[in-house]
C-alpha cells in the first residue's frame, strides 16, 4: 500500500529511527544451503557521485530525533527530515525540538542541537576526488567531527567569519543574534575576516561577534557545552564500528559503521558472502517499507527506515535465496539521489515498490510505502523491559546499546521475541527534562517472549507508525523518536520534552 496524504504520523516514524555510483540490482533468486560467518567483499577505492551536476555530492543525514526539518528545494519549504535522507548542496537543515546528525563519505560528522539552522552551500568534489564541504551554520550549536583524509577541504561560516578545519579536527560552535563561540576539541583551525587570520588550537576557545569588527579573543576552553556527552558518545561510535578492513578496504565508509553494528555477513550456500541485518528471519523484506522522497533535479530516492539503511540502497546489490531470504553484497559503484533507477530493477525484483509521478502543486513531496506491518524492537509498555522482535532488524534498536546484537538476534530467530530489562536515568547533561536509556542486558536474564509476539505487534501496529515520548516514573518524558526506542503511543511528539539530546541505552556492568 502507498499513501500520500495524511501520512505525517507515518512518516514521523520512519524519520526519528535513529539511519556516489551504481546501486544495488535486485538478483533473481538463486539457491542457498548452509550459512557460516564470512569477511565482506572488497568496497569500491573511489565513489563519484552520478546523479546531478558534476563534481556535486550528497551526504546521508544519519541520525534524527525529535522536531528536524529539510528543505530539499521543492519550493515546499521546509518538509519532515528522517534519518537515511539525502542531503545536497544548497539545501537548509533546522531542529526546533530535536537533534539531527549528517554523515560524509570519509565518516568525517556534524551535530546540530535544538533550535539550529545550519545551510550546505557547496557539497563538491574536486577533479582530483577530494570532498570540498562548506556549512554556514545560521543559528544554533553545531558540532564537527572530521576524519584524518588528507587533502579534502571542509569550512565552516558564520557571519563574516570563515572557518577552516585540518584533518581530524573536532570542534564545537555556539551563535546566536548577537555573538558567537568557538571551541576546538582537537586539531587546530583558521578563522579569517577582514580583520586577518587567527588559529586556534587544540583545547582553546575563540569568543567574536559575528555581526561586528571587534577582534575575536582566543582563551582556554574551559566552559563545557550542554551536549557534549552526547556529541562524544556518537562520535566514539563512528570512531569504533568503521572499520574498512572489515570489507576488504576502500575510501567509501558511507553508514558503514552501522552495517557492522546491526548485521554481518555470512556465507550462505549457492549465494555466497551475504550481510544481513540481525532480528530478521528469511521472510524479512526490506523494500516493503520505506519512504519517496522528490527531489527536483534528480527525481524520486528511495529512503530505507532502518538504521543500517543507507549503504545497501546506494550501493551493491541485494539477492534473494530460498530459503534465507534476502542478503546484500558489496559491488559496483555508488548511486546518488536517484538509487530506484537500478536499487528497485523491476526486471529483478516484481514485488519492490515502483516510484510515483512527479508532484504537482498541492501533492506532498514524501511518499509513504507500507506494504507490510512494520516491526518494531521498543520498551515493553510496563516501561521496565526492552522488547527485540522477529523482523524489525534492527528498528527501534539505539545504537551501540545493548552490545553485540548477534546474541539476540539468536534468540529471537528461536523464540519469537527476546526481552531484556530496562531502566530510565536523568544522564548528567542539558537541564532540560531529558532521560537516557540504560539496559541491563545481563547473560541469563533475557526472557523468551514468543507468545505475545503477534498480539504484541497487532495491538500496536496503527502505534507503530507514530511519534511518541515515553514517560518515565519520575514523570520526565523522553525526546520521542525511533531511536530511542520509544513506546510509540501518540501520534504526535511531545514538545516539551524533546529538547535533550537522543535517548541512548547502555549496557551497565553488573555488581
Amino acid at each position: 500500500m502507498t499513501t500520500t496524504s495524511g501520512s505525517i504520523a507515518a512518516l514521523l516514524a520512519i524519520a526519528l529511527f535513529g539511519t556516489a555510483s551504481r546501486a544495488q540490482e535486485v538478483s533473481n533468486p538463486i539457491q542457498t544451503g548452509d550459512k557460516t560467518e564470512a569477511s565482506a567483499p572488497t568496497l569500491p577505492q573511489s565513489s563519484p557521485t552520478p546523479n546531478g551536476p558534476a563534481g556535486v555530492r550528497i551526504v546521508r543525514l544519519s541520525q534524527v530525533n525529535g522536531e528536524v526539518e529539510l528543505d530539499r528545494k521543492t519550493d515546499r519549504g521546509f518538509e519532515t527530515a528522517f534519518t537515511n535522507l539525502p542531503v545536497a548542496q544548497s539545501q537548509r537543515l533546522q531542529t526546533h525540538q530535536g537533534i539531527a546528525e549528517v554523515e560524509f563519505e570519509d565518516n568525517s560528522t556534524l551535530r546540530i542541537t535544538p533550535n539550529t539552522q545550519i545551510e550546505f552551500p557547496a557539497l563538491q568534489r574536486s577533479p582530483a576526488g577530494a570532498t570540498i564541504t562548506t556549512v554556514k551554520l545560521l543559528t544554533g550549536t553545531l558540532y564537527v567531527s572530521l576524519a584524518g583524509t588528507k587533502g579534502n577541504e571542509f569550512t565552516v561560516t558564520l557571519g563574516n567569519d570563515t572557518i577552516v578545519l585540518t584533518p581530524s579536527s573536532h570542534i564545537r560552535i555556539d551563535s546566536d543574534a548577537s555573538k558567537a563561540k568557538l571551541s576546538v576539541f582537537n586539531g587546530s583551525v583558521q578563522v579569517a575576516n577582514s580583520l586577518g587570520t587567527t588559529t586556534v588550537g587544540k583545547n582553546k576557545a575563540l569568543a567574536f561577534d559575528a555581526n561586528t569588527q571587534a577582534p575575536p579573543v582566543v582563551a582556554k576552553n574551559e566552559e563545557p557545552g550542554a551536549f557534549d556527552e552526547w556529541d562524544k558518545k556518537e562520535m566514539d561510535y563512528h570512531n569504533l564500528r568503521s572499520v574498512p578492513a572489515a570489507y576488504g578496504g576502500g575510501s567509501s565508509l558511507y553508514g558503514i559503521n552501522d552495517l557492522n553494528y546491526y548485521g554481518s555477513f555470512s556465507d550462505v550456500g549457492g549465494c555466497g558472502s551475504m550481510w544481513r541485518p540481525y532480528l530478521a528471519s528469511a521472510a524479512f523484506d526490506p523494500f516493503a517499507n520505506g519512504v519517496w522522497a522528490w527531489y527536483p533535479s534528480a527525481g524520486y530516492s528511495w529512503v530505507s527506515p532502518y538504521p543500517w539503511g543507507w549503504t545497501p540502497f546506494h550501493y551493491g546489490s541485494w539477492n534473494y535465496c530460498p530459503g534465507s531470504g534476502w542478503g546484500w553484497q558489496p559491488g559496483g559503484q555508488w548511486t546518488g539521489i536517484a538509487n530506484y533507477q537500478t536499487t528497485l530493477n523491476p526486471a529483478r525484483c516484481a514485488t519492490c515498490p515502483k516510484p510515483p509521478r512527479a508532484p504537482v502543486a498541492g501533492q506532498s513531496t514524501l511518499v509513504v510505502v507500507n506494504n507490510k506491518p512494520l516491526a518494531v524492537s521498543r520498551l515493553s509498555s510496563s516501561s521496565d523491559t526492552f522488547v527485540f522482535h522477529k523482523d524489525s532488524a534492527g528498528l527501534g534498536v539505539p545504537r551501540q546499546s545493548f552490545g553485540n546484537l548477534n546474541k539476540i538476534s539468536s534468540g529471537v530467530a528461536q523464540h519469537g521475541s527476546v526481552s531484556t530489562p530496562a531502566f530510565v536515568s536523568n544522564p548528567a547533561g542539558p537541564e532540560r527534562g531529558n532521560n537516557a536509556w540504560a539496559a541491563h542486558n545481563a547473560e541469563g536474564q533475557n526472557r523468551s517472549n514468543s507468545a505475545s509476539t503477534h498480539a504484541d505487534q497487532s495491538s500496536r501496529s496503527s502505534g507503530s507508525w507514530s511519534n511518541a515520548s515515553h514517560t518515565s516514573s519520575s514523570g520526565q518524558s523522553s525526546p520521542g523518536g525511533w531511536s530511542g526506542g520509544s513506546h510509540a503511543s501518540s501520534p504526535s511528539p511531545s514538545p516539551a520534552s524533546s529538547g535533550g539530546p537522543a535517548p541512548a541505552a547502555s549496557a551497565p556492568s553488573h555488581k
